[in-house]
């Protein structure tokens, strides 16, 4: 059976006494579950992550990370530490070898680092990353590292290296690792570049 609208008494009541104004005013219906939260959208699907063993493409170990310098990051002229910007590198390539590996991943070494153009306190840092080639337990990454100064927009290369990561157990040993597929051009030059890059660095290792 449907129901009446509820009301509310204000003021005394009806019989004039203690001359208070009085009237009645409908309550406030009380909102459906439904209209009480707007629904919720879909999640966005995530890529899909290839089986531990199987080749995965540089893609899928992409990093993109900003950072930007502060007055402690800053020496006495202003610019950037090159050991903060070295830092912030060895963190965007541990994340990319780890993504490609599945596994924690530690620094094994570092190729020659030249820093390109100074970077400047208050300038934002945009450091990308992408695993290049790929041994059996070690994987190259590449870092590059542009500065932006945020009130011009102007933006410029700063650092370009390569890390090398070995993919560790939880005893510390080295484990192997997905091969790396490739799937443009530039990607397959960038890994044959890789290889020739590795046996360099296996031929400098002390005998």
């Amino acid at each position: 059976m449907a129901r009446s609208p509820s009301v509310v008494m204000i003021g005394g009541p009806p019989d004039g006494g203690g001359g208070a104004r009085w009237g009645m005013i409908p309550a406030r219906p009380a909102r459906s579950a439904r209209s009480a939260r707007p629904a919720r959208k879909p999640l966005e699907r995530l890529p899909m992550i290839p089986p531990a063993h199987d080749p995965r493409p540089p893609r899928c170990s992409r990093v993109e990370m900003t950072e930007i310098v502060l007055p402690s990051h800053a020496n006495n002229l202003g610019t950037a530490f090159g050991g903060q910007i070295m830092s912030w590198m060895d963190v965007a390539a541990a994340v990319a070898a780890a993504r490609h590996a599945r596994r924690v991943a530690v620094t094994a070494s570092v190729d020659a680092i030249q820093f390109l153009a100074p970077v400047h306190r208050g300038d934002a840092v945009v450091l990308r990353s992408e695993v290049t080639y790929v041994g059996r337990t070690s994987m190259e990454v590449s870092v590059t590292v542009d500065a932006e100064t945020l009130l011009t927009g102007q933006v410029r290369r700063t650092v370009e290296a390569f890390f090398t990561f070995v993919a560790v157990d939880e005893a510390g040993r080295p484990v192997p690792v997905p091969p790396l597929a490739p799937e443009t051009d530039e990607e397959r030059a960038r890994f044959q570049a890789g290889a020739a890059r590795a046996a360099e660095r296996r031929g400098r290792r002390p005998a």
